[in-house]
């Protein structure tokens, strides 16, 4: 029905399994994804900011791929003048966890999201305990949604059953 052969549909299969997309051939039908895939989209991350909040940001980004939110926001700093800058991204090809670690980053499974925040003055000493301080509201913000097996490995990674769901850092340039 696509006019494509049977060579090209299970190079583009092995593709969404590189993308840590798993599917099943469905019998007479074809193939499906495993899970329903939602992706990221800025009219319903704008509807949940509310005005207040959008006033703040500079610019959200939203990328399908990119090495790591992390490095990309870093090169993007150096490059642009923005106050407060969001960038996310379905998927991360070369996302860092600790000790040089990969941070796994399957596509369209996770929300992966680097934040820049210029603050005016103060300097590092000023800022001391901010990322232990976002940790501790990270966690509060999920306990209100209910998602209540998490905690706080000091002094600001983010865990659930053992497990690192994420990492509040400060950097100063």
């Amino acid at each position: 029905m696509l006019g494509v052969s049977r060579s090209a549909i299970c190079k583009q299969l092995r593709g969404l399994s590189e993308l840590g997309l798993q599917h099943s051939a469905v019998s007479g039908k074809g193939y499906r994804l495993d899970k329903p895939l939602e992706l990221l989209a800025h009219s319903k991350i704008n509807a949940i900011l509310g005005e207040q909040n959008k006033a703040l940001i500079s610019a959200l980004e939203i990328h399908d791929t990119l090495n790591s939110t992390n490095s990309y926001l870093v090169e993007k700093s150096q490059i642009m003048r923005f106050q407060v800058l969001f960038v996310l991204a379905e998927h991360q090809t070369a996302g860092k966890g600790r000790r040089g670690r990969q941070w796994v980053s399957p596509y369209g499974n996770n929300i992966y999201v680097s934040i820049l925040w210029r603050f005016q003055q103060g300097g590092n000493r000023r800022h001391g305990g901010l990322s232990l301080a976002i940790g501790i509201a990270v966690i509060r913000a999920l306990k209100q949604h209910n998602i209540n097996d998490v905690g706080l490995k000091w002094p600001n990674d983010i865990y659930s059953q053992g497990k690192k769901l994420g990492h509040s850092d400060r950097s100063f340039r």
